[in-house]
């Protein structure tokens, strides 16, 4: 590389870190659980996807058909859980923002890790997150949100 191109570099550089990332959280695009899995299944990090399969979330739009789910959908007068937004937009993983091939993978996961970290194709790759770990990444420059309590609340109301 020429110094003329080693100057530019820097200088684009420079300006990403004054301007903060170049890309906008809506320039993520959902991966699936099963990308997730590929590295959060191992016990020896934590085993999250095995605590979330057993877990409510992962079954959360199951549950939209389930007889418990069919009654309080009646309840609140929704004819369809399973079709309706309102229920949608909590029990599934990006409802409304995925596109068409990608939604029904997503429906079919519940609340996957996506629905709270945010879509996962700036950071899923095993080299991302290694640097979001050691902290030479910062997890929002790549589209990943940070969870907090108005995270859950979004759809944990009481």
């Amino acid at each position: 590389m020429n110094g003329k191109a080693m100057r530019i570099l820097l200088l684009v550089a420079l300006v990403s870190l004054l301007v903060g990332p170049a890309f906008a959280a809506d320039d993520y695009t959902y991966t699936g659980v099963k990308k997730c899995k590929t590295c959060h299944k191992p016990a020896k990090i934590g085993g999250q996807y095995g605590i979330w399969e057993k877990g409510p979330h992962a079954s959360a739009f199951a549950d939209l058909t389930s007889e418990a789910g069919l009654a309080k959908a009646k309840e609140l007068g929704v004819e369809n859980p399973a079709e309706a937004d309102a229920c949608l937009k909590c029990h599934t993983t990006g409802h409304g923002a995925a596109d068409e091939a990608t939604a029904k993978t997503l429906l079919e996961s519940g609340v996957s890790c996506e629905a709270c970290h945010g879509p996962g194709s700036g950071y899923y790759k095993k080299k991302t997150m290694a640097g979001i770990t050691a902290g030479t990444i910062e997890p929002a420059s790549v589209g990943m949100t940070e969870i907090t309590e108005e995270t859950c609340l979004a759809c944990h109301v009481a």
